[in-house]
Protein backbone atom coordinates (compact mmCIF):
# COMPACT_ATOMS: atom_id res chain seq x y z
CA UNK A 1 0.00 0.00 0.00
CA UNK A 2 1.29 3.47 -0.89
CA UNK A 3 0.34 6.84 0.58
CA UNK A 4 0.91 10.16 -1.13
CA UNK A 5 1.66 12.54 1.76
CA UNK A 6 1.17 16.18 0.81
CA UNK A 7 3.19 18.24 3.26
CA UNK A 8 5.70 21.05 3.52
CA UNK A 9 8.73 19.01 2.54
CA UNK A 10 10.91 22.17 2.64
CA UNK A 11 10.33 22.76 6.35
CA UNK A 12 12.52 20.54 8.59
CA UNK A 13 10.19 21.29 11.53
CA UNK A 14 7.08 20.09 9.73
CA UNK A 15 5.25 17.12 11.24
CA UNK A 16 5.29 15.34 7.89
CA UNK A 17 8.58 13.53 8.51
CA UNK A 18 7.26 12.01 11.75
CA UNK A 19 3.92 11.05 10.23
CA UNK A 20 5.66 9.47 7.23
CA UNK A 21 7.87 7.42 9.56
CA UNK A 22 4.79 6.21 11.48
CA UNK A 23 3.10 5.15 8.25
CA UNK A 24 6.19 3.18 7.21
CA UNK A 25 6.23 1.39 10.56
CA UNK A 26 2.61 0.46 9.87
CA UNK A 27 3.65 -1.15 6.57
CA UNK A 28 2.64 1.74 4.28
CA UNK A 29 5.02 3.07 1.64
CA UNK A 30 5.07 6.88 1.64
CA UNK A 31 5.82 9.39 -1.06
CA UNK A 32 6.04 12.96 0.27
CA UNK A 33 5.37 15.93 -2.00
CA UNK A 34 5.07 19.68 -1.49
CA UNK A 35 1.61 21.06 -2.41
CA UNK A 36 3.08 23.72 -4.70
CA UNK A 37 4.58 21.05 -6.98
CA UNK A 38 1.28 19.33 -7.70
CA UNK A 39 -0.05 22.00 -10.02
CA UNK A 40 3.08 21.98 -12.17
CA UNK A 41 2.71 20.34 -15.61
CA UNK A 42 5.53 17.87 -14.98
CA UNK A 43 3.94 16.46 -11.82
CA UNK A 44 3.05 12.78 -12.17
CA UNK A 45 1.49 11.05 -9.22
CA UNK A 46 2.22 7.44 -10.12
CA UNK A 47 0.34 4.64 -8.38
CA UNK A 48 -0.92 5.40 -4.88
CA UNK A 49 -3.69 3.90 -2.78
CA UNK A 50 -4.69 6.98 -0.80
CA UNK A 51 -3.68 10.60 -0.22
CA UNK A 52 -3.20 12.39 3.11
CA UNK A 53 -2.88 16.18 2.97
CA UNK A 54 -1.49 18.10 5.93
CA UNK A 55 -2.03 21.77 6.78
CA UNK A 56 0.43 23.02 4.15
CA UNK A 57 -2.30 22.32 1.59
CA UNK A 58 -4.49 25.04 3.06
CA UNK A 59 -1.60 27.47 3.32
CA UNK A 60 -1.28 26.94 -0.44
CA UNK A 61 -5.01 27.75 -0.66
CA UNK A 62 -5.87 24.10 -1.37
CA UNK A 63 -5.59 24.73 -5.14
CA UNK A 64 -3.79 21.43 -5.66
CA UNK A 65 -6.75 19.38 -4.42
CA UNK A 66 -8.84 19.38 -7.63
CA UNK A 67 -5.80 18.19 -9.60
CA UNK A 68 -5.06 15.54 -6.99
CA UNK A 69 -8.63 14.30 -7.21
CA UNK A 70 -8.43 14.11 -10.99
CA UNK A 71 -5.02 12.41 -11.10
CA UNK A 72 -5.32 9.87 -8.30
CA UNK A 73 -8.96 8.78 -8.20
CA UNK A 74 -8.28 7.35 -4.71
CA UNK A 75 -9.54 8.33 -1.23
CA UNK A 76 -8.17 11.70 -0.08
CA UNK A 77 -8.01 12.89 3.53
CA UNK A 78 -7.11 16.26 5.03
CA UNK A 79 -5.51 16.44 8.50
CA UNK A 80 -5.53 20.01 9.76
CA UNK A 81 -3.66 20.97 12.93
CA UNK A 82 -4.42 24.66 13.49
CA UNK A 83 -7.26 26.01 15.63
CA UNK A 84 -10.67 26.37 14.00
CA UNK A 85 -12.86 26.73 17.09
CA UNK A 86 -12.33 30.36 18.15
CA UNK A 87 -13.99 33.42 16.63
CA UNK A 88 -11.04 35.69 15.75
CA UNK A 89 -10.71 36.71 12.12
CA UNK A 90 -7.73 34.54 11.22
CA UNK A 91 -9.35 31.44 12.75
CA UNK A 92 -12.60 32.07 10.87
CA UNK A 93 -10.59 32.27 7.65
CA UNK A 94 -8.90 28.94 8.43
CA UNK A 95 -12.29 27.39 9.06
CA UNK A 96 -13.51 28.72 5.70
CA UNK A 97 -10.49 27.18 3.99
CA UNK A 98 -11.26 23.81 5.56
CA UNK A 99 -14.83 24.04 4.28
CA UNK A 100 -13.67 24.97 0.77
CA UNK A 101 -11.11 22.17 0.71
CA UNK A 102 -13.63 19.62 1.98
CA UNK A 103 -15.33 19.60 -1.42
CA UNK A 104 -12.36 17.67 -2.79
CA UNK A 105 -11.61 15.23 0.04
CA UNK A 106 -13.32 12.18 1.52
CA UNK A 107 -12.29 12.70 5.14
CA UNK A 108 -11.40 15.76 7.23
CA UNK A 109 -9.41 15.22 10.43
CA UNK A 110 -9.17 18.24 12.72
CA UNK A 111 -7.46 18.73 16.07
CA UNK A 112 -9.78 21.43 17.34
CA UNK A 113 -13.53 21.75 17.78
CA UNK A 114 -15.87 20.45 15.10
CA UNK A 115 -19.20 21.88 16.18
CA UNK A 116 -18.35 25.07 14.27
CA UNK A 117 -19.03 23.28 11.00
CA UNK A 118 -22.66 22.82 11.96
CA UNK A 119 -22.90 19.27 10.63
CA UNK A 120 -22.06 20.42 7.11
CA UNK A 121 -19.37 17.74 6.74
CA UNK A 122 -21.47 14.94 8.20
CA UNK A 123 -19.60 11.71 8.90
CA UNK A 124 -16.61 12.93 6.86
CA UNK A 125 -15.47 15.04 9.84
CA UNK A 126 -13.28 13.35 12.47
CA UNK A 127 -11.56 14.68 15.56
CA UNK A 128 -7.91 13.59 15.73
CA UNK A 129 -5.30 15.16 17.97
CA UNK A 130 -1.69 15.39 16.90
CA UNK A 131 0.71 12.88 18.38
CA UNK A 132 4.34 12.79 19.42
CA UNK A 133 7.17 11.13 17.48
CA UNK A 134 7.94 8.03 19.54
CA UNK A 135 11.48 7.94 18.17
CA UNK A 136 12.31 11.19 19.99
CA UNK A 137 11.87 9.47 23.34
CA UNK A 138 13.71 6.23 22.60
CA UNK A 139 16.87 7.17 24.49
CA UNK A 140 17.26 7.74 28.22
CA UNK A 141 16.35 11.38 28.83
CA UNK A 142 17.51 11.57 32.45
CA UNK A 143 20.17 14.29 32.46
CA UNK A 144 21.61 16.75 34.94
CA UNK A 145 19.23 19.59 35.82
CA UNK A 146 20.38 22.91 34.37
CA UNK A 147 17.18 24.97 34.66
CA UNK A 148 14.57 25.04 37.42
CA UNK A 149 11.42 25.82 35.41
CA UNK A 150 10.90 26.37 31.68
CA UNK A 151 8.01 27.61 29.57
CA UNK A 152 7.86 26.51 25.93
CA UNK A 153 5.78 28.66 23.60
CA UNK A 154 5.24 32.13 22.17
CA UNK A 155 4.70 35.27 24.19
CA UNK A 156 2.74 38.05 22.51
CA UNK A 157 2.38 41.47 24.08
CA UNK A 158 -0.92 42.16 25.82
CA UNK A 159 -2.13 38.55 25.99
CA UNK A 160 -3.30 36.72 29.08
CA UNK A 161 -0.53 34.16 28.64
CA UNK A 162 2.20 36.79 28.65
CA UNK A 163 0.72 38.56 31.67
CA UNK A 164 0.64 35.24 33.52
CA UNK A 165 4.28 34.43 32.71
CA UNK A 166 5.30 37.96 33.80
CA UNK A 167 3.60 37.47 37.16
CA UNK A 168 5.08 34.00 37.60
CA UNK A 169 8.58 35.18 36.66
CA UNK A 170 8.38 37.70 39.49
CA UNK A 171 8.19 34.81 41.96
CA UNK A 172 9.99 31.88 40.30
CA UNK A 173 13.05 31.57 38.03
CA UNK A 174 11.37 30.93 34.68
CA UNK A 175 13.32 30.26 31.50
CA UNK A 176 11.58 30.84 28.18
CA UNK A 177 12.11 28.82 25.02
CA UNK A 178 10.03 30.31 22.28
CA UNK A 179 9.22 33.33 20.20
CA UNK A 180 9.18 36.42 22.39
CA UNK A 181 7.01 39.06 20.70
CA UNK A 182 6.18 40.87 23.90
CA UNK A 183 9.18 43.18 24.19
CA UNK A 184 11.01 42.92 27.51
CA UNK A 185 9.91 40.05 29.73
CA UNK A 186 11.30 39.34 33.16
CA UNK A 187 12.34 35.76 32.53
CA UNK A 188 15.69 34.23 33.28
CA UNK A 189 16.67 33.38 29.75
CA UNK A 190 15.14 33.74 26.28
CA UNK A 191 16.08 31.46 23.40
CA UNK A 192 14.79 30.90 19.91
CA UNK A 193 11.92 28.45 19.66
CA UNK A 194 13.04 24.86 19.46
CA UNK A 195 11.28 21.96 17.77
CA UNK A 196 11.49 18.20 17.60
CA UNK A 197 14.56 16.55 19.06
CA UNK A 198 16.05 19.87 20.22
CA UNK A 199 12.91 20.65 22.19
CA UNK A 200 12.88 17.23 23.86
CA UNK A 201 16.56 17.41 24.76
CA UNK A 202 16.24 20.95 26.14
CA UNK A 203 13.13 20.10 28.15
CA UNK A 204 14.97 17.19 29.72
CA UNK A 205 17.43 19.59 31.38
CA UNK A 206 14.69 21.22 33.48
CA UNK A 207 13.39 20.40 36.94
CA UNK A 208 9.84 21.19 35.81
CA UNK A 209 8.02 22.32 32.68
CA UNK A 210 5.19 24.82 32.42
CA UNK A 211 2.38 24.65 29.87
CA UNK A 212 0.09 27.65 29.53
CA UNK A 213 -2.76 25.68 27.99
CA UNK A 214 -4.23 22.39 29.11
CA UNK A 215 -6.42 21.55 26.17
CA UNK A 216 -6.68 22.27 22.50
CA UNK A 217 -9.45 24.76 21.68
CA UNK A 218 -12.88 23.84 22.98
CA UNK A 219 -12.59 20.06 22.76
CA UNK A 220 -11.14 19.62 26.27
CA UNK A 221 -10.78 15.86 25.89
CA UNK A 222 -7.02 15.78 25.56
CA UNK A 223 -4.02 18.00 26.18
CA UNK A 224 -2.58 20.31 23.55
CA UNK A 225 0.18 18.83 21.41
CA UNK A 226 2.86 20.91 23.12
CA UNK A 227 1.86 19.37 26.47
CA UNK A 228 2.26 15.86 25.01
CA UNK A 229 5.71 16.76 23.67
CA UNK A 230 6.84 18.13 27.03
CA UNK A 231 5.22 15.55 29.28
CA UNK A 232 6.59 12.68 27.19
CA UNK A 233 10.10 13.56 28.42
CA UNK A 234 9.22 12.37 31.92
CA UNK A 235 9.98 15.80 33.41
CA UNK A 236 7.28 16.87 35.92
CA UNK A 237 4.89 19.17 34.05
CA UNK A 238 2.53 21.91 35.24
CA UNK A 239 -0.51 22.35 33.01
CA UNK A 240 -2.99 25.20 33.10
CA UNK A 241 -6.55 23.91 33.18
CA UNK A 242 -9.47 26.31 33.16
CA UNK A 243 -12.03 24.03 31.50
CA UNK A 244 -12.22 21.16 33.94
CA UNK A 245 -10.26 17.93 34.04
CA UNK A 246 -11.64 15.19 31.83
CA UNK A 247 -11.13 11.49 32.68
CA UNK A 248 -8.91 10.98 29.63
CA UNK A 249 -6.39 13.44 31.09
CA UNK A 250 -6.06 11.78 34.47
CA UNK A 251 -6.68 13.36 37.86
CA UNK A 252 -4.34 15.98 39.28
CA UNK A 253 -1.06 14.27 40.10
CA UNK A 254 -1.75 11.14 38.07
CA UNK A 255 0.36 12.30 35.11
CA UNK A 256 0.73 16.07 35.49
CA UNK A 257 -0.15 18.76 38.03
CA UNK A 258 -2.90 21.22 37.16
CA UNK A 259 -3.05 24.89 38.12
CA UNK A 260 -5.36 27.83 37.47
CA UNK A 261 -3.61 30.73 39.19
CA UNK A 262 -0.08 32.00 39.75
CA UNK A 263 -0.35 31.05 43.43
CA UNK A 264 -1.29 27.46 42.55
CA UNK A 265 1.58 27.20 40.05
CA UNK A 266 4.04 28.42 42.70
CA UNK A 267 2.70 25.94 45.26
CA UNK A 268 3.05 23.05 42.80
CA UNK A 269 6.59 24.03 41.89
CA UNK A 270 7.53 24.09 45.58
CA UNK A 271 5.96 20.62 45.92
CA UNK A 272 8.17 19.39 43.07
CA UNK A 273 11.25 20.86 44.75
CA UNK A 274 10.40 19.34 48.13
CA UNK A 275 9.26 15.94 46.81
CA UNK A 276 11.67 15.07 43.98
CA UNK A 277 11.07 11.32 44.08
CA UNK A 278 7.26 11.66 43.96
CA UNK A 279 7.52 14.27 41.23
CA UNK A 280 9.84 12.09 39.16
CA UNK A 281 7.56 9.07 39.60
CA UNK A 282 4.66 11.18 38.30
CA UNK A 283 6.78 12.22 35.32
CA UNK A 284 7.66 8.61 34.56
CA UNK A 285 3.96 7.63 34.65
CA UNK A 286 3.20 10.44 32.24
CA UNK A 287 5.97 9.41 29.87
CA UNK A 288 4.63 5.84 29.77
CA UNK A 289 1.08 7.15 29.27
CA UNK A 290 2.04 9.37 26.34
CA UNK A 291 4.08 6.65 24.61
CA UNK A 292 1.35 4.05 25.16
CA UNK A 293 -1.52 6.12 23.74
CA UNK A 294 -0.49 9.34 22.01
CA UNK A 295 2.25 8.78 19.44
CA UNK A 296 1.94 9.33 15.70
CA UNK A 297 1.83 5.54 15.37
CA UNK A 298 -1.50 5.61 17.26
CA UNK A 299 -2.80 8.46 15.09
CA UNK A 300 -1.80 6.71 11.85
CA UNK A 301 -3.61 3.56 12.98
CA UNK A 302 -6.74 5.66 13.56
CA UNK A 303 -6.48 7.25 10.10
CA UNK A 304 -6.13 3.86 8.40
CA UNK A 305 -9.07 2.49 10.38
CA UNK A 306 -11.28 5.49 9.62
CA UNK A 307 -10.45 5.34 5.92
CA UNK A 308 -11.16 1.59 6.02
CA UNK A 309 -7.64 0.77 4.86
CA UNK A 310 -6.45 -1.28 7.85
CA UNK A 311 -7.55 -4.60 6.40
CA UNK A 312 -5.64 -3.89 3.18
CA UNK A 313 -2.38 -4.11 5.13
CA UNK A 314 -3.08 -7.69 6.19
CA UNK A 315 -4.58 -9.06 2.99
Amino acid sequence: MTCLLVTNTRNPHDNGQWIAAAFRRAGVDVRSVHPMTINTPQFRVGTVDFVLCLGAVLRAKWKCLPRLRKLTKVPIALWYFDAVATSDQSTVRRRDLVMEASAFVDHVFITDGGQQFGGALGNRLHWLMQGVPAELYAEDLRVAIEHPLAFFGALVKGTERTDFIEQLAGRLPVALWGRCLAGHVTVQEVRAEVFGKAMVQTASTCRALLAAEATYGFVSRYWSNRVYLMAGTGVPTLVKNIMGIKPEMGADGAYVRYYKTVDEACDIYRWIEQNPEQARAMGDRCRRFVLAHHTYDHRVARILETMELSECLTT
